[in-house]
């Protein structure tokens, strides 16, 4: 007689959205789910980082993440560095994605493909990081450029019982 399991366990994601500062630098507070284990940050284009305008090291060039008041790394996360592109991996490996290249590429509008999804005058930058799982989680952003706009991707542990 076949056994089978008493639940099933996958990852889902939850979101988030955050309106952005326009003037200064950026600080804010978000509440983690107790069994989040990865966070994606998608930070979609404005009208100040049009790809004409936009340089290669994209618009936030460092960032700082902090979970219940415990930086994440000892530093500043200055981005395209290696410690940057060190939670990239971090994160999808935790996800059980496979990382192919670390290339950031910024596509000229006359590039994209119709329904593609990504406005063409508009860049998306993303911050990703794994998240431990703890019984109640805050996770403070701070950056010293301008955020607009922030959208939180948690990828989050769920299990249903049979």
């Amino acid at each position: 007689m076949k056994s089978y399991p008493k639940s099933i366990m996958y990852k889902t994601f939850t979101t988030e959205e955050a309106q952005g500062f326009p003037n200064g630098s950026y600080q804010k507070m978000f509440h983690l789910e107790p069994e989040c284990v990865n966070l994606f940050i998608m930070i979609p284009g404005s009208n100040k980082n049009q790809i004409d305008n936009y340089t290669a090291n994209g618009y936030i060039t460092d960032y700082r993440l902090r979970i219940d008041n415990v930086d994440m790394v000892n530093r500043d996360i200055k981005r395209g560095g290696n410690l940057y592109q060190d939670r990239i991996n971090m994160t999808l490996i935790n996800a059980g994605k496979e990382l192919k290249d670390m290339n950031e590429q910024i596509l000229p509008p006359n590039k994209y493909k119709p329904g593609g999804g990504v406005g063409a005058n508009y860049q998306i930058e993303s911050i990703m990081t794994p998240t431990p799982l703890t019984a109640t989680e805050k996770l403070n952003i701070t950056s010293k450029a301008e955020v607009h706009r922030l959208i939180l991707y948690k990828q989050v542990v769920r299990q249903v019982n049979l």
